[in-house]
């Protein structure tokens, strides 16, 4: 069986579980380093924020569960409420059931009415919830980028190769251009919003290009440091789908590690990213140059 082929059969077995997850997980608003708002008159079965924010204007019928970040609860919470490593507030009008705080704090205003017990944990138990959800979601995406980076090898090998060479030579350059991007295009994003024409250039930078770098500038990293990892290891060259596959397991894995996991995230979509926005500039601009030095044709002798 080929390199390819064997990449395939994992990849399906990896598709075919992703989807019965995904059947279990209907009508779950997922934030991952994003605030997650429910906003008044809203309803959702079950709400999940990571490495950020929750605020709860409208309705949670089933559950909220909120991982490093600050719970606000104004509306209703039905099921339990789970807060990691953080702050749950409820206001006045808050309703709630069964809290449960892990490594966090519970502040609630007069007026907010608790129907269930107030549980506080100093670590999470083994088998719970938690660790099942988020090994679920951590799955999911692994299979997500797997899938997008081996299509992207498969359309544009001679591209990803370009970038992947231009992060290892550069690639101080490259985390540079990426620091620029990421702090321009919010900024004309938020410039644009305030005039009628740029509001849906706005919309498309913060819902869809700045997304599709941060996804495409992570898969760049994984796929270099997989070829950096594997070639040092098996002192060979490797197929371009397993230095993928190697990069991306290894970030997924470090991504765990309490106090650096966020970091090494940050970094790998901050590294790819600027290579991305690197060879793309370059290469406009190379464009631009070789348009201008062509020849202009001479008037034909005699033409009036």
């Amino acid at each position: 069986m080929t390199t390819t082929a064997r990449l395939g059969v994992v990849l399906a077995g990896l598709l075919a579980s992703a989807q019965v997850m995904a059947q279990e997980t209907e009508d779950v608003l997922v934030r991952v380093n994003a605030p997650l708002t429910v906003r008044e008159g809203e309803s959702v079965g079950t709400a999940v924020a990571v490495n950020h924010g929750a605020t709860i204007n409208g309705q949670v019928r089933e559950g909220l569960l909120v991982i490093n970040g600050d719970a606000e609860v104004v509306g209703s919470v039905g099921g339990e409420t789970t807060v990691v490593n953080g702050k749950l507030l409820l206001r006045s009008t808050a309703v709630v059931n069964r809290i449960v705080t892990i490594n966090g704090t519970v502040v609630q205003d007069p007026g907010a009415v608790v129907r269930g017990p107030v549980e506080h944990r100093s670590s999470v138990e083994a088998g719970s919830p938690f660790r099942v959800f988020s090994f679920f979601f951590w799955f999911g995406m692994s299979v997500l980028m797997l899938a997008v980076g081996l299509l992207l090898l498969m359309l544009g090998g001679k591209q990803v190769g370009a970038l992947s060479g231009t992060l290892q030579r550069e690639p101080w350059r490259a985390l540079g251009a990426g620091l620029l991007a990421w702090l321009l295009l919010p900024l004309a994003a938020a410039a644009l919003i305030f005039t009628l024409v740029g509001i849906p250039i706005s919309i498309a930078i913060l819902a869809f290009v700045l997304p599709a770098l941060w996804f495409v500038g992570h898969l760049l990293s994984a796929y270099v440091l997989g070829g950096i990892l594997v070639e040092r290891g098996l002192k060979k060259s490797v197929q371009p789908g397993w230095a993928l596959l190697a990069g991306l397991v290894a970030l997924q894995v470090l991504g765990w590690v309490p106090g650096v996991g966020g970091l090494v995230v940050l970094c790998a979509a901050l590294f790819g990213s600027g290579a991305l926005v690197l060879v793309g500039w370059r290469r406009t601009f190379s464009s631009m140059a070789a348009r201008r030095q062509q020849p202009v044709p001479m008037p034909l002798a005699g033409s009036a």
